[in-house]
Formats: C-alpha cells, sequence, structure tokens
C-alpha cells in the first residue's frame, strides 16, 4: 500500500520548501529543469543554487533508486539493513574493492556481519552528495 500524500505545508519550512529527492528527480526529468536550468544560468545566484541543490538531489535519487529500483531506506530502523557491498559500489561508481578500502579509511560506515560488510545507508548518502558536483 502507498504511503498517504503529505499535505503541503508539510514540506514548508520557514521561509522555504523541502523538496524530496524523488521530487527532484522527477522535476529534472519530466518537466524538464535541466533545460531551464540551463537556459537561466547566471541571471541570479539564488537561482543558481537552488537549482544546483535540485539536480544535486536528482542525481543522488537516481543513483541511490538504481540500486534496486527502490530510493534506500531513510527511517532509522531500515537504515539499519544497509546495503552489500556490491550495492554500494554501484552508488559510488567503484569497484567493492574500493568500498572496502573507504569503509578501512571510515570514510564510509559499515558493519561485518556473518562474514560480509553491511554499509549503512546514511553514510552511503552522505558520501555520494560529497562526491556529487
Amino acid at each position: 500500500m502507498p504511503d498517504e500524500p503529505r499535505p503541503a505545508a508539510h514540506f514548508v519550512h520557514g521561509p522555504g520548501v523541502l523538496v524530496p529527492d524523488g521530487v527532484c528527480r522527477i522535476l529534472e526529468h519530466d518537466a524538464g529543469l535541466s533545460e531551464f536550468r540551463s537556459r537561466v544560468r547566471g541571471r541570479r545566484p539564488q537561482l543558481d543554487a537552488v537549482l544546483d541543490a535540485i539536480h544535486t538531489a536528482a542525481i543522488r535519487h537516481r543513483r541511490i533508486s538504481d540500486l534496486g529500483n527502490q530510493p534506500l531506506p531513510t527511517s532509522e530502523v531500515a537504515a539499519q539493513s544497509g546495503v552489500t557491498t556490491e550495492q554500494a559500489a554501484q552508488a559510488l561508481n567503484v569497484s567493492t574493492r574500493r568500498v572496502t578500502q573507504l569503509i578501512s579509511a571510515n570514510e564510509l560506515s559499515a558493519d561485518y556481519r556473518d562474514g560480509r560488510w553491511v554499509v549503512d545507508t546514511n553514510s552511503l548518502t552522505a558520501l555520494i552528495e560529497k562526491r556529487t558536483p
């Protein structure tokens, strides 16, 4: 059963609006926001920054949802399950060996369970955001 839609007021925070990653992806892909961003680039610095933020969120959602055609879990309970090193490698566009190196260097949080690494989804999301231009 799909989640009930939240009321518009849920997304309004002070003078701004919080836009979920999945909505950013729809705006980028289906509503042509990428083309709009290119057309208006340089007119207003604040507009450039907001459109870049939407673009970054859309990229993050695409990379994460490509792990299994679903966004990674965001609740604390779901996030505890994590993802495999193979899924993390795919999301980061690196090898599984590189993921293990990132874990060893404490750049990526993971737990060793049942003979394999389980990468923390929050840590993975943070690293993707850090690496996304």
